[in-house]
């Protein structure tokens, strides 16, 4: 009886096993053909990025890092 169940245990596992690697196989290749059709609907449609300008630099940066340092230092004293 016990060699029947343990039998029976390496049968289940095997096939537990095998639908696991399938469906990882399966899901793989599924992956791979999206990303091929993705390639491809992005040079269809490509997406368009807007411009940035620089942020320009104002005298209030300046002047919250100078306080920040003279806060130091205070502390520091």
């Amino acid at each position: 009886m016990s060699l029947e169940l343990l039998e029976d245990g390496v049968i289940i596992t095997l096939i537990g096993m095998g639908m696991v690697f399938s469906f990882l196989t399966i899901l793989v290749f599924a992956m791979n053909i999206m990303a091929v059709v993705i390639r491809y609907l992005n040079t269809k449609f490509p997406e368009v990025i807007p411009e940035m300008a620089a942020p320009k630099r104002s005298a209030n940066d300046d002047s919250a890092v100078a306080l920040a340092i003279a806060a130091v230092m205070n502390y520091k004293k």
